[in-house]
């Protein structure tokens, strides 16, 4: 808990202080500026430059000392912490902390913006810096999200005599915090100074527009690119729901790496510029589609088309924690027909006594240029289970639909919206073994509307399909659904995901499949 002795006085000396501090700093000339550049992952504790101190001491006067201990006073319990796990830190007085990322990115912290004068940062390469607060506990629950199932090293025991004014002091009863006085100092702990002006209110009134904290364990979130690269590969087929119609085999290799931030494509893909991790990727995707009947030759009129299709794309993941939001953009180009290789493969795969023999009647060579988007906005968020609306856009030559739907989150891990990679990229050796192991499980279902489906109607250039359905045998209002369950050991995460869509054209049957994902840090 914070020391009963920062009251309000102190806290507004604290704002006369910001006030006086940004006007002098204005006039410090750029070659002053002191600098500490940190390469390696690891904790700085950090104290007000020479000159910002000096400001603090005129205006805080006698409570200067006062406000120094209270904010300082988790430092030696930190410090254990980090020697317990071998952690590197270090003390400074620089005016800017510079983090050196991977591929010469950087993180640059200036002290006097940060919300306290004295503080800890936590750096680790390719994850967010955390901002630790003056309550030892919180900054714990922060240090989980990249360093789970750390232990402390052991307090040396201190012998005392215990007299009798001790005793008197043990057993009376602790001062009782106001809900006033703990208010105020939440602000001490989070956020830039523009948030400790923007909602502290006068002496003697309240002020119901203080946001909710609730949040507050998540840490500061800096604009920056993950990057540490991952590969997610995707295996779909409905031989895990015992059938082979419809949507009958697709593979998707998906590739995050920081470099296809540089790709042409990506200038196309949407990606707010503050505050949250953008991810880069590129993937390639084939999909299959069949009849009931593959192995007919004829054309089955009245059923799905054979279609195939190939896409090779880049794609980004914008992720905001603090707003539990999450945009994803995909620009796809590809090719629907037998230049896809599908019907080649699947038959290749099912030999010769099941081998599929309509595919001569399949969907022909076409141009494929899609963009897809989806939004999730989180607006329930408890003990790890998330709930959040979904919606999707898709505009294109393959697929021209829109959707939306709720989707429920629960995991051993930290919020849904923590990162999109929400595992740990570093474990420490003395952590119990079953800390390496975590798990989640998600529903999610969504209402489509879909207005054009290359894999039904044919492409929109070529026109000469052998079959394909028309728009009016399309059924333009569906439902879809899954449900999926996660185990990851240490970085590696496997997870099975079960499919059902409502009949998608006139006559059709309700169909199901399956998916098997792994996600593979490199």
């Amino acid at each position: 808990m914070t020391d009963l002795s920062l009251s309000q006085p102190l806290l507004l000396g604290l704002l006369l202080l910001i006030a006086s501090c940004n006007t002098g700093d204005s006039t410090k000339k750029t070659s002053d500026i002191e600098t500490l550049i940190v390469n390696e992952s690891g904790a700085v504790f950090y104290n007000p430059p020479d000159g910002y101190n000096d400001s603090l001491m005129k205006v805080a006067g006698d409570s200067y000392f006062q406000l120094r201990d209270s904010l300082t006073r988790s430092n030696d319990r930190l410090k254990r912490l980090f020697d317990s796990l071998q952690i590197p830190y270090q003390y400074t007085r620089a005016d800017q902390i510079k983090f050196l990322e991977i591929n010469g990115k950087t993180t640059l912290v200036e002290v006097k913006e940060l919300a306290s004068p004295w503080g800890v940062l936590y750096f680790e390469k390719g994850m967010t810096t955390l901002t630790l607060s003056p309550d030892f506990q919180s900054s714990l629950r922060l240090l989980r999200t990249v360093i789970p199932g750390f232990v402390l090293a052991p307090e040396k025991p201190v012998e005392i005599e215990v007299t009798n004014k001790i005793k008197q002091r043990l057993t009376s009863t602790p001062p009782v915090e106001t809900e006033e006085n703990i208010k105020m100092r939440e602000y001490l702990h989070f956020g830039r100074l523009r948030t400790i002006t923007g909602y502290l209110t006068e002496p003697g009134k309240t002020d119901s527009t203080i946001p909710d904290f609730s949040e507050s364990s998540l840490p500061v979130v800096l604009n920056k690119i993950w990057q540490h690269p991952i590969l997610l590969i995707k295996f779909d087929n409905d031989i895990f729901a015992n059938t082979d119609i419809y949507y009958t085999n697709g593979v998707a290799i998906e590739h995050l790496a920081p470099l296809w931030q540089y790709s042409p494509l990506s200038r196309c893909l949407i990606s707010p510029s503050k505050h949250g991790e953008t991810y880069y990727g590129f993937s390639v995707i084939q999909n299959m589609y069949t009849p009931q009947y593959p192995v007919r030759e004829d054309i089955q009129y009245g059923d799905r088309p054979f279609a195939s299709y190939l896409l090779a794309g880049n794609f980004s993941i914008f992720n905001n924690a603090t707003s539990r939001f999450r945009l994803t953009t995909e620009l796809f180009l590809g090719v629907i027909g037998p230049a896809s290789g599908g019907g080649s493969i699947q038959s290749y795969l099912h030999g010769e006594e099941k081998r599929p023999k309509g595919w001569k009647n399949q969907i022909v060579n076409d141009f494929l240029l899609n963009y897809n988007m989806s939004l999730e906005k989180g607006f329930y968020n408890s003990n790890n289970h998330n709930i959040m609306l979904i919606t999707d856009l898709m505009a294109g030559s393959l697929y021209t639909r829109g959707a939306v739907g709720l989707k429920y989150h629960w995991g051993s891990n930290s919020s849904y919206f923590k990162h999109f990679y929400n595992l740990p990229l570093h474990f420490s050796p003395k952590q119990p073994w079953y800390t390496y192991f975590a798990y989640d499980f998600h529903l999610l279902s969504r209402v489509n509307a879909n207005g054009y489906d290359a894999t039904l109607q044919g492409g929109l250039i070529n026109k000469e399909s052998p079959y394909t359905l028309q728009f009016n045998e399309i059924h333009h209002l569906t439902w879809s659904a899954e449900a999926g369950l996660s185990l990851s050991y240490k970085r590696y995460t496997a997870s099975f995901i079960q499919n059902i869509a409502s009949p998608e054209f006139k006559n059709a049957r309700w169909h199901k499949w399956g998916r098997i994902k792994l996600t593979i840090p490199l």
